[in-house]
């Protein structure tokens, strides 16, 4: 027969109220997220824009037909977004002048230049953020923003009106500055992108 101390000792269990339940989990999260916060307090999170796909933004302004077929007849016969208009211009440039077509938009922002020769369009520029989706790099975003984005953007001069181009994957960025020699530059994190051209 078991002595009444031993029965005693087996019924003496720990009961705890909801109350106490939830005050002991409150703070475990709280010492949980102090942890975290310790952790990465010298951290923050800054959002770095996608790589610019030529496929994607000609598909965004409904010309995803110029990718196989890059000619002025699948140009204007393109069924557009609503509002988006193509009109014949000409563009006067120190290099010379240029009959181009435009992309606009129905506020008359200027999208894209699309140069021609014959039937041939030789080169797209992308002259508005408002032809490249949201979350991509885009004309209007600077140096900075174009380093997150590509691993090791070098920045060239150019003998052709100083301009400054960086070069990734077949995409030309036109930067918003001016070197007249062919050769690698360093530049200052807020300049920004003029152009997209491909």
């Amino acid at each position: 027969m078991e002595s009444i101390d031993t029965v005693a000792a087996e019924d003496e269990r720990i009961y705890t109220t909801p109350v106490e339940e939830e005050e002991e989990e409150v703070e475990y999260l709280e010492e949980t997220f102090n942890n975290y916060e310790e952790e990465y307090s010298d951290q923050h999170l800054e959002f770095v824009y996608e790589a610019f796909d030529i496929a994607r933004v000609l598909e965004r302004l409904q010309l995803g037909e110029l990718i196989a077929d890059r000619t002025v007849s699948t140009l204007l016969n393109a069924d557009l977004r609503e509002g988006d208009t193509v009109v014949q211009d000409i563009l006067e440039t120190s290099d010379g002048t240029f009959d181009i077509y435009k992309l606009v938009d129905e506020y008359d922002n200027e999208l894209a230049y699309f140069y021609f020769e014959s039937d041939v369009i030789s080169t797209i520029e992308i002259v508005h953020p408002g032809g490249v989706p949201d979350a991509m790099i885009r004309p209007g975003l600077t140096f900075e923003q174009l380093h997150k984005t590509y691993e090791n953007p070098v920045a060239y001069g150019s003998e052709i009106e100083a301009r400054v181009f960086v070069q990734e994957d077949g995409v030309s960025f036109r930067m918003d500055t001016s070197y007249g020699v062919y050769e690698p530059i360093d530049l200052e994190d807020d300049i920004e992108i003029l152009y997209i051209q491909f």
